[in-house]
């Protein structure tokens, strides 16, 4: 506890140093709880915690549930209910808020809520209009209700044995936010990039999480801080600005930003060359080597992947993407287990690096139905010169309804260095030369002579001939293309 108390204020003194200049990154805890649900902490006590340690802003996140009621999970505590009084409590434009520390400014405080749907736990980073409206038996019932009314949402740890976010339900991408370090940490990462790949945009942040004081990990909650990116003053909108438009990175640990470029948010920017930099401070010297890496679109980039070596307490990190394709990318910085910005979006107007990277010259498809692994479509030959088998005898014919797994399989040329991932679509049309089904397709990383694929499913109901293409990121150039039968 010691440590932890003397981390607290190495960090509380970094943090106001690095949001010394108006433009900066403004430090702030997310999810919290007080006694108008089950923590332990009052309004005024929670508020003087965020000031004491530094924080610019605190979205609360009660129960909402609760909120409205008398009775709560804590005992002894009474008086804190109601909606009215909840959001006067923690109303943002209240400049009595105490002062942050080592500053002249009050604690912006932003009334959210945590909502239950089923298993899962959704929280809200504003409210609008009647919080009971967003009350509901199911997940699917409790997003809908949330983004129906465009409040900010989040899924709180997506991981937490007995509050899984089910990532599967058909409005779960709704969901714009996805809270880190809250949970199993690599399974939730995992999730954001699976996200990132079907082409879902979700912004991250930490996971404080605080109920009870007295718990010997609450300390450590209150390390998992959210930085924002105000351009100015951090005065309330400007918050709020950052937080509803993507501008933030989740932290752990006493890891802060000192500078990033470009920033992670929503709205796309054009570049010339994709190129990152990256200067990361640690309150106390790294302990074990931590890798610091790039993903583009849910993939990683390997040429990204250096190690952070130990004893470091800054660190200055450099990359340009020179194997992205066309079109629009989101990129996410990694500094393991410490730190994930925001998806960071960029449109690249021209491919880069070698077009023998970017555009393979030698490709194979295979199609099958899924789950029956002896039937297959297959190939090896430039531009998909490819047959369709079945064991020993090659067809093209599958019963309705078919549920088809199109995978890639693609050799790179070069003779050195890394082909990084790549996107295309499948794109299915029928005799009337409609497009019926279509698909993102990822290809796999690969190192020099290896290949490497990846499927993606396309379900095709009605009976009829079929052309099935392969196609880049742009949809412009063909990579392969087959003729099928459903019947």
């Amino acid at each position: 506890m010691k440590l932890i108390r003397f981390l607290m204020v190495v960090l509380v003194l970094l943090l106001v140093e690095s949001a010394a200049s108006a433009a900066s990154w403004y430090p702030g805890i997310i999810h919290v709880h007080s006694t108008f649900s089950d923590g332990d902490r009052t309004p005024a006590m929670l508020k003087l915690e965020a000031t004491q340690r530094g924080m610019y802003f605190l979205v609360v996140t009660d129960h909402l549930e609760q909120i409205d009621s008398k009775k709560k999970l804590t005992r002894g505590i009474t008086g804190d209910y109601g909606y009215d009084k909840y959001f006067q409590t923690f109303d943002c434009h209240n400049m009595n808020n105490p002062k942050v520390r080592g500053t002249d400014r009050s604690l912006i405080c932003v009334p959210g809520a945590e909502v239950t749907g089923g298993e899962a736990h959704i929280l809200m980073m504003n409210i609008i209009g009647d919080p009971s409206k967003f009350l509901g038996n199911s997940q699917k019932e409790v997003v809908d209700r949330i983004t129906n009314y465009e409040c900010t949402s989040a899924v709180a740890h997506p991981n937490l044995s007995g509050h899984i976010f089910r990532i599967d339900e058909g409005n779960a991408y709704k969901i714009i936010g996805i809270e880190l370090f809250n949970d199993d940490y690599r399974k939730t990462l995992a999730l954001l990039l699976s996200e990132l790949a079907k082409g879902h945009y979700h912004f991250v942040f930490s996971g404080c999480d605080s109920h009870i004081a007295a718990q010997p990990e609450d300390a450590r909650r209150w390390m998992r801080i959210t930085l924002v990116w105000v351009d100015g003053e951090p005065t309330v909108d400007a918050i709020l600005s950052a937080l509803h438009g993507g501008r933030m990175v989740a932290t752990n640990y006493g890891v802060y930003v000192k500078s990033l470029s470009p920033l992670p948010q929503f709205a796309t920017r054009q570049v010339e060359k994709a190129q990152f930099n990256l200067v990361v401070g640690f309150a106390v010297p790294v302990i074990t080597p931590k890798k610091i890496q790039v993903y583009r679109d849910g993939i990683l980039c390997p040429s990204s992947s250096l190690k952070i070596p130990t004893g470091t307490t800054e660190y200055r990190y450099r990359w340009e993407d020179r194997n992205s394709l066309i079109g629009e990318h989101w990129y996410v910085i990694e500094v393991e287990e410490c730190l994930v910005t925001s998806p960071i979006t960029l449109e690249v107007p021209n491919a880069a690096g070698d077009p023998a990277v970017s555009f393979f010259t030698k490709m194979g498809v295979c199609l099958g139905m899924k789950d029956s692994p002896g039937l297959r479509l297959s190939g090896s030959s430039y531009y998909c010169n490819i047959d369709l088998y079945s064991g020993k005898h090659y067809q093209n014919l599958f019963q309705a309804p078919a549920r088809l797994e199109v995978e890639t399989v693609f050799t790179n040329r070069r003779a050195r260095g890394k082909a990084e991932m790549l996107y295309g679509y499948v794109l299915v049309y029928n005799q009337k030369n409609q497009l019926v089904a279509q698909e993102r397709l990822a290809i796999k990383t690969f190192i020099d002579w290896q290949t490497a694929g990846s499927g993606t499913l396309v379900d095709l109901i009605e009976k009829g001939t079929y052309r099935i293409e392969v196609r880049d990121q742009t949809k412009q150039i063909l990579l392969g293309q087959k003729t099928i039968t459903i019947y």
